[in-house]
């Protein structure tokens, strides 16, 4: 069942930029109970929970930075939460960012490469920066400012944005790995915003020229509605 879907815009352009449709699937919703900034996040329960964007500005050929702050609730199993494949199994172009739960570790894939999984331990219940980062020819993932597992080389073979891959999805991988929790401050970027340690930013993202989808995650509890803020 689809909850509410916020149309805010869509082809609209705002300057040089656009604002995104964001969909919903399930009970996804606002909640005031966690926050990492602005008193409200979302929430997704795990229950066919997700929400997701699609835009041609997806088409990863390029750097580009895709971040967010998290917080998993413990359900004893692995949890899918971002990626821009809907089912399992991989397609050129594909790749997933997840909690792999064996190991109390972040993990993150690409198609035509081996998983990474991140080279320290972390806990639920907890506020983490999570960035997936193209910096020319290599994809590293950051966790809280800090590299994770080595750095993956790309090609033409594996490229995140190849075979026409246009949907970002929060939440889960078609029906399996439900993620349980909180994700606040999205921000899509078509820039490599880092390139090595950096301390994440302490108040909430602003639009500037490279950003391509901007959520903050803010709202009245339970509301259904969750906007593109890229302005």
């Amino acid at each position: 069942m689809f909850g509410a879907a916020q149309l805010n815009g869509l082809g609209k352009r705002l300057g040089s930029r656009f604002q995104q449709e964001i969909t919903l699937t399930g009970n996804t919703q606002i909640d005031t109970a966690q926050s990492k900034f602005g008193g409200s996040s979302i929430l997704l329960d795990g229950d066919n929970d997700s929400f997701y964007s699609t835009s041609d500005q997806y088409e990863f050929l390029d750097d580009f930075t895709l971040e967010f702050w998290v917080r998993i609730q413990d359900q004893g199993a692995s949890q899918v939460i971002m990626s821009n494949r809907p089912t399992t199994g991989y397609s050129t172009g594909n790749f997933y960012i997840q909690w792999s739960d064996a190991d109390s570790k972040f993990q993150w894939g690409i198609s035509g490469g081996s998983a990474v999984l991140s080279a320290s331990t972390f806990s639920y219940n907890t506020w983490y920066h999570i960035a997936l980062v193209r910096n020319s020819s290599t994809v590293q993932l950051y966790v809280s400012g800090t590299a994770q597992g080595s750095s993956q080389a790309t090609s033409d073979a594996n490229d995140i944005g190849t075979n026409s891959q246009t949907t970002l999805y929060w939440g889960l991988l078609g029906s399996t790995y439900d993620f349980v929790g909180h994700i606040d401050e999205i921000r899509v970027s078509d820039t490599a915003r880092y390139s090595t340690t950096f301390t994440p930013s302490a108040t909430a993202f602003t639009s500037d020229a490279n950003t391509v989808l901007l959520i903050h995650g803010d709202g009245a509890d339970a509301s259904t509605t969750i906007l593109d803020d890229n302005e």
